[in-house]
């Protein structure tokens, strides 16, 4: 039998040995050192100057002074003396001043960290409590995930298509916003004010690639959704587009944007209601209901130039649907933009306030006749057989600010009537029309009058 124990090397006693204190306290010594072991340093080469009893290092290689030779070795002050002894494989030290645990694997110390095995793990907290829900918790500032060759991937797996796997962002740990597969294969981006009633605000078809925006289906490659009305939801009423084919633009090349779509008509729609989106209420006359508005930076701000807006140009019933474009442009030398083209649904057409209406209506009176011009008529031709001794003329019901109305004759109306419309006044009326001639007359809204001015 060895006089050592065979790991630490803790001296044994000898049968019928002398002292045998001497060893006993020896061995003691040696287990008080080894023995949940703590070390204060294990980068010195030389011993410090004045240990404490109990105070133990690791010394470092080429060691210097009382620690000569020692290489290797825990050091551990008694008695104002140093004792030396070999580290065993398993010994595991506590570094205080690195506040690490080291192990020694028979040839190299090692951080205790290296060598845990941690599968199979039931509950792990970082800085933070785990619990049966959160096994795994990390209470910190920012996480790193760093890569080690060409890339590096999270992944996030489920088992079957119904389940769930997203990322949860929350407040006060109250859901307000979740991104990943909620509850099919599609990508959803979902918000919520309460955690509680959540809405689809982006969604991409795991198929198609079709993206929906605040639709849960979407029906074509860039599909958006309105929001609820009383007269129908967005599923199946929602603005499509077929395909954007390209947006693109820089200060060196043309900015465009391209609407193409397979079968059928481009289409850009403009929805105008007043009151809520749970009340709404008719448009009114001059209500704008989709606008195409043009802006140029002019050295000091953006400024706006020209519109093409499309109007109510009627207060709107279920009978009354009337509307008119205007093209708002800016003169030169000007920053104030006006309505410069006005057409109406009527076909009339308004040009820097004058009317110009190309329509005309023919009519073969007989003595006696009675003609009401229409709205949309700008010239009223009479073409009888022969001279007429009497008739009346009647001017538009519903005329146009600016409207020019002609009325010509071939042969000669030798006693006319000529008489405004409701609510209307004439001035210049006529009472007769020579052969082969005219007469002109303009409208005023300001006035509700007409006036002779040709």
């Amino acid at each position: 039998m060895t006089d050592t124990t065979p790991r630490s090397g803790m001296p044994l006693l000898a049968a019928a040995q002398a002292q045998k204190h001497v060893t006993h306290n020896e061995a003691l010594v040696q287990l008080d050192a080894l023995l949940y072991a703590r070390i204060l340093d294990r980068d010195l080469t030389a011993p410090p100057s004045t240990p404490a009893d109990g105070d133990a290092y690791l010394v470092k290689a080429t060691a210097t002074g009382a620690w000569t030779g020692q290489s290797g070795k825990l050091a551990a002050a008694l008695d104002g003396a140093w004792r030396f002894y070999a580290p065993f494989t398993g010994l595991s030290l506590y570094v205080v001043d690195e506040s690490k645990l080291i192990v020694f694997d028979g040839s190299t110390w090692r951080d205790y960290a290296a060598i845990l095995d941690l599968q199979n793990v039931p509950l792990l907290g970082v800085n933070a409590t785990a619990d049966t829900t959160n096994k795994l918790a990390v209470k910190s500032a920012a996480l790193l995930f760093d890569n080690i060759g060409g890339g590096i991937q999270a992944k996030l797996n489920k088992h079957a298509a119904g389940d769930t796997a997203s990322l949860l962002y929350q407040t006060n740990y109250s859901g307000r916003a979740e991104f990943g597969l909620c509850g099919d294969d599609n990508l959803h981006l979902k918000v919520s004010p309460d955690g509680a009633s959540w809405t689809d605000a982006v969604v991409i078809d795991k198929t198609t690639g079709r993206l929906g925006l605040g639709i849960a289906t979407p029906l074509a490659p860039l599909h958006i959704g309105y929001q609820n009305t009383p007269w129908g939801g967005p599923s199946t009423t929602a603005l499509t587009a077929a395909a954007i084919s390209a947006i693109s633009g820089d200060g060196s090349t043309q900015r465009f944007i391209t609407l193409a779509v397979c079968g059928n008509t481009p289409n850009f729609t403009g929805v105008r209601f007043n009151g809520s989106i749970t009340s709404p209420t008719a448009c009114a006359a001059n209500d704008g209901l989709a606008n195409l508005s043009c802006s140029a930076f002019d050295g000091t701000a953006l400024a706006a130039a020209a519109n093409f807006i499309f109007l109510a140009d009627e207060a709107f019933t279920s009978t009354a649907h009337g509307t008119r474009f205007e093209l708002q442009l800016t003169p030169d030398g000007t920053t104030s933009r006006a309505a410069k083209l006005i057409v109406y649904g009527d076909g009339r057409a308004a040009h820097l306030g004058a009317v110009l209406d190309q329509s005309c209506s023919r009519q073969v009176p007989t003595t006696g006749f009675s003609i009401t011009i229409a709205d949309a008529c700008g010239r009223l031709i009479l073409d009888p057989a022969g001279t007429l001794a009497a008739g009346t003329i009647v001017m538009p019901a519903s005329p146009k600010d600016g409207q020019l109305c002609v009325i010509a004759s071939s042969t000669a109306v030798t006693a006319l009537t000529h008489s405004p419309n409701t609510g209307q006044s004439l001035k210049g009326a006529l009472t007769a029309l020579a052969a082969n001639t005219a007469a002109a007359f303009t409208y005023v809204v300001a006035s509700t009058t007409w006036y002779r001015t040709a």
